[in-house]
């Protein structure tokens, strides 16, 4: 019969590891240096040495409960959550149960896209335009991908997927020599890692084929593409993602809809985009 130490029966997966909430953390850790100098301060009339002893010890007691739990007061998260503000939060932040850093790795480029080469965030739109990717829908007011696009993307997506994305295919994406990456499920997740640093995280599967086919063709359709800088890159690949009609994993439909995920520190709103018929998650971002 398995033995269960007291650190697993304390121990809180849900805001440690991965998961572990900085704000919460760093709120606790001040409380708990607080309160080892409140302890200290009512144990001197037992003298210098006693009343450091004791201070210290507290200290060690509080920081390895915030270590196995995420925190000491009871409470934080929703407190965390309920008063801080979301810039504060969305600095820290990244969604239960997965790694942070999506498309982590950025390269200066020349000749770039529109805002690439500046610095500003790249608009995603003018992009997908002046590469060819998308035009004015026909029949409403919006964009829509342009026919060879469309074909080229759905013929790579379905030679990868036959194929099996390679280390290769991945390390093209991110612009990183193939021998230094490793490409990992994490759950649902695909992560990439370079020298064991996170340098790409897809939401599944799907999105990686999606995203790694697409660059394909954009490499070859696309003259300024060899230039984009890779955070640039992700935010293009992961606009092209809107427009999937069938999933790339296991080609059925694809679904639009609402959803509330949960972060370290905080619910939000979400639009997702969904294969209907493998439930893989290929887009999901933040409502406005």
């Amino acid at each position: 019969m398995a033995r269960i130490g007291i650190p697993d029966r304390v121990r809180e997966p849900q805001y440690t590891g991965e998961n572990r909430c900085t704000p919460c953390t760093v709120v606790n850790s001040l409380l708990a240096v607080a309160a080892a100098v409140a302890v200290g301060a009512v144990a001197a009339p037992l003298g210098p040495s006693a009343a450091a002893v004791l201070a210290g010890g507290a200290l060690v007691v509080f920081e390895v409960a915030i270590y196995l739990r995420g925190y000491l007061v009871p409470g934080t998260p929703w407190l965390t959550e309920t008063y801080f503000p979301d810039w504060v939060l969305r600095r820290f932040e990244h969604r239960n149960g997965q790694p942070a850093d999506p498309h982590g790795a950025d390269k200066a480029g020349t000749d770039a896209p529109p805002g690439d080469a500046s610095g500003k965030e790249v608009d995603v739109e003018a992009v997908l335009l002046d590469a060819g990717a998308v035009t004015e829908c026909d029949d409403l007011d919006d964009l829509c991908l342009t026919d060879t696009f469309r074909a080229a993307w759905r013929e790579q997506i379905e030679h990868l997927r036959s194929a099996d994305a390679t280390r290769a295919d991945v390390a093209t994406v991110l612009d990183v020599d193939p021998d230094r990456l490793s490409v990992e499920e994490y759950e649902e997740a695909s992560l990439a890692r370079v020298d064991g640093r996170r340098v790409g995280l897809w939401e599944s599967r799907a999105a990686l084929l999606a995203d790694t086919a697409a660059a394909d063709v954009l490499q070859r359709r696309y003259g300024v593409w060899p230039s984009v800088t890779v955070q640039s890159r992700g935010r293009i690949l992961s606009g092209l993602r809107l427009f999937l009609e069938r999933c790339p994993s296991c080609d059925g439909p694809v679904a639009v809809d609402q959803s509330v995920v949960e972060s370290c520190c905080r619910s939000l709103d979400v639009l997702v985009v969904t294969c209907q018929a493998c439930d893989a998650r290929v887009f999901e971002i933040e409502e406005a």
